[in-house]
């Protein structure tokens, strides 16, 4: 009988559906400097699970919030949002980890998919959208003096449990082809 919203500005609400009645409000004090990020006023949605609600921060942190209070029960730092990297897009849970991408294909970010522990916030597994210089499939990329970079994953994440894979769609590749 719950709702919990997201907002751009970093505040998530939980909202009782039967009544309307605002339960809580969490609200995350964004550095002055969160424009920096490209998911600054931009959020579509959080995770539930358990007694939690999972949330990708604009600031590049994923938090866990008990979902009865709306208390932050921990946070772990992603990334670094000056970089023009954050969150937008929901969180996916999937056999005990919470996964989550990261957008920031305008600043030209190498874009990558997390695995994080449903229950402390630890970093499970880390693995990139685009090869770095050296790796296999980088030769595929045009000769340019920029490293290959961009594949953000913009949209919701989906599983498959009888395979047990994670399937992100990714964007925006850099640099970006010119005519």
């Amino acid at each position: 009988g719950i709702m919990y919203v997201s907002e751009g500005k970093g505040r998530v609400l939980a909202i009782d559906v039967p009544t309307g009645e605002i339960k809580w409000i969490h609200t995350r004090n964004y550095p002055e400097d969160i424009r920096a990020s490209q998911a600054y006023l931009r959020h579509r949605g959080v995770a539930v699970y358990g007694d939690k609600i999972y949330w990708g921060t604009a600031d590049s942190y994923l938090v866990a919030l008990d979902a009865l209070s709306g208390k932050q029960v921990w946070e772990v730092r992603t990334e670094d949002y000056k970089k023009g990297i954050g969150h937008s897009h929901p969180p996916l849970i999937a056999d005990g980890k919470v996964i989550i991408g990261f957008i920031g294909g305008e600043r030209e970010v190498r874009g990558a998919v997390a695995a994080y522990d449903v229950n402390t916030g630890a970093l499970l597994w880390k693995t990139y959208t685009v090869p770095a210089p050296g790796e296999p499939g980088s030769e595929s990329w045009a000769k340019s003096d920029k490293p290959p970079l961009g594949g953000p994953t913009w949209g919701t994440f989906s599983y498959d449990p009888d395979l047990g894979l994670v399937y992100a769609g990714v964007g925006q590749p850099a640099p970006w082809a010119s005519t």
